[in-house]
């Protein structure tokens, strides 16, 4: 009784599972195109090593900080 109960219930829930499957499987599978498409669209650019730059450095040379004066 209680799988006569049940059966349709089990079976509807095997059916939706199946379904949510394939459809997972075709996202991933057109994820995966975009993505071969992507990488063969994209440029390598060659790195050239600079030394660091950093443009406040010759603001703080001109600074001056005058001595606090206690009155």
């Amino acid at each position: 009784m209680w799988i006569s109960l049940h059966l349709p219930h089990i079976i509807f829930g095997v059916v939706l599972g199946v379904a949510a499957c394939l459809v997972g499987l075709k996202v991933v599978e057109a994820r995966m195109e975009q993505a071969v498409i992507i990488e063969a669209s994209i440029i390598i650019e060659e790195v050239v090593e600079k030394p660091l730059e950093f443009d406040f450095y010759e603001a703080l040379k001109s600074y001056v900080v005058l001595p606090k004066t206690y009155n």
